[in-house]
């Protein structure tokens, strides 16, 4: 008799249970502080509401109180936020999680070539703009009513150096061999992280895209992320370092094509 279509087999759950019961072992212990290596500042905005409008039936919003402007989602509690940027500060890093995402600074100090997958409110994108002049920046984003907001978040039009194209991120890095120093995934809908972007084959991509000092850069939240965690140590050959949010339960996790560098091995 076949397995119900709205059961796992019983197999693949005490499989799952197993690894991610593994994961939470091998991650135990390797959080390294990112206040010591990345020096991230104390004055940013740690949580922010919001009530979210009674017009809109699906897709992103924006939500503007005071200096502040954020992009939520439909379906968001009011402490979910996307994206918040300061009008009198655009290029600035408000969230945690985006100042640590740019401690790949640390690996490669001069990117020339960054992909970002996921563009949302545009602060990982508008700080490389501004602070990065001789890099050029690919963005894959995927839903067309975020891209449609960047003028309310202030992300510049595209050149020479900024492309923003409507594109499945997973496509993006199918495309080339050894073309970004650097590769960035923060990518978060409605449903949460696209498990796609977890998956083996993913990973192997990612890392046949980065060039030979290339760093995979991953913002991680959700049930399974121990489990993409697993499977990106396995494809960058266990050369990854792991960071917690102080101001969420996101996870970012660096990932080298060649060893880590020293600093990052050190005990804290």
């Amino acid at each position: 008799m076949s397995a119900s279509p709205y059961r796992e087999p019983p197999k693949i759950t005490l499989f799952r249970r197993l690894r991610a019961a593994w994961s939470r072992l091998a991650t135990r212990g390797r959080f390294r502080d990112p206040a010591a290596d990345f020096q991230i500042s104390k004055d940013r905005v740690t949580s922010y509401s919001s009530k979210q409008p009674g017009n809109i039936q699906a897709g992103p919003y924006v939500y503007e109180v005071g200096d502040l402007v954020s992009l939520h989602m439909v379906g968001d509690s009011v402490m979910d936020v996307h994206s918040i940027m300061s009008r009198n500060s655009p290029e600035r890093l408000m969230l945690s999680y985006t100042e640590i995402m740019m401690g790949f600074l640390r690996f490669t100090a001069a990117p020339r070539s960054i992909g970002l997958i996921g563009l949302g409110g545009g602060s990982l994108v508008k700080y490389c703009y501004h602070h990065l002049p001789a890099c050029r920046i690919t963005v894959a984003e995927i839903s067309p009513e975020v891209i449609s907001l960047r003028r309310s978040f202030y992300i510049p039009d595209d050149d020479e150096r900024l492309k923003v194209r409507l594109m499945d991120g997973a496509e993006m890095v199918k495309a080339g061999t050894g073309i970004y120093d650097v590769l960035m995934i923060d990518a978060f809908d409605e449903g949460g992280y696209p498990p796609h972007f977890g998956a083996r084959k993913f990973y192997r991509n990612c890392h046949r895209a980065l060039s030979a000092d290339g760093v995979l850069v991953v913002n991680l939240c959700g049930f399974d992320w121990r489990t993409w965690l697993w499977r990106m140590n396995s494809v960058f050959e266990g050369h990854t370092v792991l960071y917690q949010c102080p101001d969420g339960n996101n996870v970012i996790a660096f990932a080298t094509k060649k060893k880590l560098p020293d600093w990052a091995k050190e005990s804290l």
